[in-house]
């Protein structure tokens, strides 16, 4: 009964009920400051996607476990 999807009729309401749920465990300051970090890391991103200098590290990692069905293999 989860994947159902059901028409709220008192969608505005009910949005802002959870926003004061929110405000009342978060408080405004810290609302208004997750927001202002999540602003200033998406602009340290794009800075950092405009350096040409900086370097890629990415980091290719092997999902599919051959190694480990070599072994099962050779012990087979």
């Amino acid at each position: 009964m989860l994947n159902i999807f059901k028409l709220d009729p008192f969608y505005d309401k009910t949005e802002e009920e959870w926003n004061e749920i929110k405000m009342e465990i978060l408080g405004e300051d810290n609302i208004v400051n997750l927001k202002t970090s999540k602003t200033l890391d998406l602009k340290e991103d794009n800075e950092d996607l405009d350096d040409s200098d900086v370097e890629d590290h990415t980091e290719v990692q092997d999902m599919t476990e051959t190694d480990l069905l070599r072994l099962r293999e050779a012990i087979y």
